[in-house]
C-alpha cells in the first residue's frame, strides 16, 4: 500500500470521521471567503475533500451552486447526515478523476485542510491538473498545504508531554506511544525533493504553473495575507490563492 491509499482508508476510518465533524474554520478561510464572496455567490463552486461538513456548513449558505466531494464515503455519508435537505449536493469522488463531463465547470475550487498533502507527490500532480481541467478561465482555486519551511515539518520523534496530573499523564503517554508506532512505521516513507518533502508531519511546496496556475496571494495561519511566496518558519500552514494562468 502506498501513501495514497493509506490515507485513503484512514478517513474512512469511523474513529477518523466522528473526529472531523467538529473542525471549524481557520481565519484565512474565513477571510478568503469574504474576499471572494462575489464570486462564490454567482458561481458554481466545488469543495473538494469536504471531509465531515466543516466548510459546507458555511459554504451551503453562500454558494448558489454547491458540490461537495470526497474520497472517503464515510465523510460523505456523515455531511448527508448532518444536511439532509442538501444530500444531493454531496458525493464520493476522487479527485485525482475529475474526467466526469457531468461536472461541468466552477468559479470557484476549494481543496481545504490540508487535503493535497495527504498523497504522493505523482497523485497530487493529477489532482492539480484535474482541478484545472475543471476551472473556468477566471475562476479561483484555493488550498492550504502544511509549510515546508514552518515548524510542523519536524523529522524527529515525538515527545512525552509531561503533567502533574497522575491521569493526564497516563493519557499523555499511551498517546505517546500511538505516535511512537506511527513514526516508527512511516518514517521509511519519507521522501525530500527540490521543492517538496513527505515527513512524518506531512509538509509540502507546490509548483502550481507548471499544473496550469498562478499564485495570486498566501495567506499565513494567523490570516496575514501575502502577495510574494516566502520562508514564513512561524507558520505551520498556508493557504494558497490561485487563478488560471
Amino acid at each position: 500500500m502506498g501513501l495514497s491509499t493509506d490515507n485513503q482508508t484512514c478517513y474512512n476510518a469511523p474513529e477518523v470521521v466522528t473526529r472531523y465533524r467538529t473542525a471549524s474554520l481557520e481565519i484565512a478561510e474565513m477571510l478568503i471567503f469574504l474576499e471572494y464572496c462575489q464570486k462564490i455567490r454567482a458561481g458554481r463552486l466545488l469543495d473538494i475533500g469536504c471531509g465531515g461538513g466543516r466548510t459546507s456548513f458555511y459554504l451551503l449558505g453562500m454558494a448558489s451552486d454547491y458540490l461537495g466531494i470526497d474520497y472517503s464515503p464515510g465523510m460523505i455519508e456523515l455531511s448527508r447526515q448532518r444536511f439532509p435537505e442538501h444530500q444531493d449536493r454531496f458525493r464520493v469522488l476522487d479527485a485525482r478523476c475529475l474526467d466526469d463531463p457531468q461536472l461541468g465547470l466552477f468559479e470557484f475550487i476549494l481543496f481545504s485542510f490540508n487535503g493535497l498533502d495527504s498523497v504522493s507527490l505523482k497523485d497530487r500532480q493529477l489532482v492539480l491538473r484535474a482541478i484545472r481541467s475543471r476551472l473556468q478561465p477566471e475562476g479561483i482555486f484555493v488550498f492550504s498545504s502544511h509549510n515546508l519551511h514552518g515548524p510542523s515539518a519536524v523529522t524527529t520523534a515525538p515527545k512525552v508531554r509531561l503533567s502533574i496530573s497522575p491521569r493526564q499523564m497516563y493519557w499523555n503517554w499511551m498517546n505517546w506511544r500511538r505516535r511512537m508506532g506511527n513514526h516508527r512505521r512511516l518514517k521509511p516513507q519519507q521522501q525530500f525533493g527540490d521543492g517538496y518533502a513527505i515527513l512524518n508531519d506531512i509538509a509540502h511546496d507546490y509548483s502550481l504553473l507548471e499544473c496550469g496556475f498562478e499564485l495570486i496571494a498566501l495567506y499565513d495561519h494567523r490570516g496575514e495575507r501575502f502577495i510574494e511566496p516566502g520562508p514564513f518558519p512561524d507558520s505551520k500552514w498556508l493557504h494558497y490563492v490561485c487563478r488560471a494562468a
